[in-house]
């Protein structure tokens, strides 16, 4: 079965339980406290049941579900940037690059911690300090940010940078307009 068919059977299946769960509105515990009696039935926080099946489906988001706010994905193994609001993809530029060997792109949940607009400096590890970058997102402590990148030129779909995300300025733009300090963002494979 490919890898398509695949997740979308795996999506089907899973909206289905998100159906159940939204319906059912609870579950039962694993096991009663007293032998013999029936557990109790408790409510079903569904967010994490829908933050589960998006991880599961490797960011895909299963028809008929709703995810709730606005984030920022990147998803590493195809090197695209989006940004969601509610179960919608507002945005979405596959015209990226990531971190090279030795500097790897952290995968993991994050947060939006400072944004700047610039231009501004940056200074990479182990290389010389880079001016001239606008709209630089940060979302990991360390520097890891969506930024500009404006010698980025063809080189985009390779790992190319330090950890950054680098991007052509119109597309950091957007990501940083996006943005807030404290967005979830949500860097996978």
């Amino acid at each position: 079965m490919s890898q398509q068919k695949n997740n979308k059977v795996r999506a089907g299946v899973l909206s289905a339980l998100l159906a159940f769960t939204s319906v059912a509105g609870v579950a039962t515990s694993a096991a009663a406290e007293v032998p013999g009696e029936v557990p109790e039935a408790a409510p079903i926080d569904t967010n994490w049941v829908q933050q589960y099946v998006h991880d599961a489906l490797g960011g895909v988001t299963p028809v008929g579900t709703k995810a709730s706010g606005r984030w920022i994905e990147y998803n590493l193994s195809n090197y695209c940037v989006s940004l969601h609001d509610g179960g919608s993809v507002v945005f979405k530029t596959c015209q990226t690059s990531s971190g090279k060997e030795g500097h790897a792109t952290p995968a993991g949940e994050f947060k939006v911690y400072q944004k700047a607009a610039g231009p501004i400096c940056m200074h990479p590890p182990g290389d010389k300090e880079v001016c001239g970058i606008h709209y630089a997102t940060y979302w990991r402590k360390g520097g890891y940010a969506f930024h500009e990148a404006w010698w980025l030129g063809n080189r985009v779909n390779q790992r190319i940078s330090h950890g950054c995300v680098n991007m052509r300025k119109a597309d950091a733009k957007t990501v940083y307009d996006f943005a807030t300090v404290g967005m979830r963002v949500s860097v996978h494979w």
